[in-house]
């Protein structure tokens, strides 16, 4: 991984780093960082991947913690999620 991608995915703030597959349906991005954002999460960085079936999202939150994003993502169409403080 390139420093840069490093820089935009961990950067310099704490947050929490959310990884989570979802199915790759039109919208599905802007579901799960709406959510978020209404919440009161502020989203520092986004990537995203095609995989096989579905897609894989990882974000880095600020503002929010781990029960908090839990609550959030159980209502999400969204599976194998892993939430990590950096």
């Amino acid at each position: 991984m390139s420093r840069v991608s490093l820089l935009l995915m961990i950067g310099k703030d704490p947050g929490m780093r959310v990884t989570m597959r979802a199915p790759a349906f039109p919208g599905i991005l802007a579901d799960v960082t709406s959510a978020l954002s209404r919440a009161g999460g502020h989203i520092v960085s986004l990537g995203s991947m095609s995989l096989d079936e579905g897609m894989l999202i990882t974000l880095k939150v600020a503002d929010l913690n781990r029960g908090d994003i839990e609550a959030i993502v159980e209502e999400l169409p969204v599976d194998e999620v892993h939430i990590l403080a950096i």
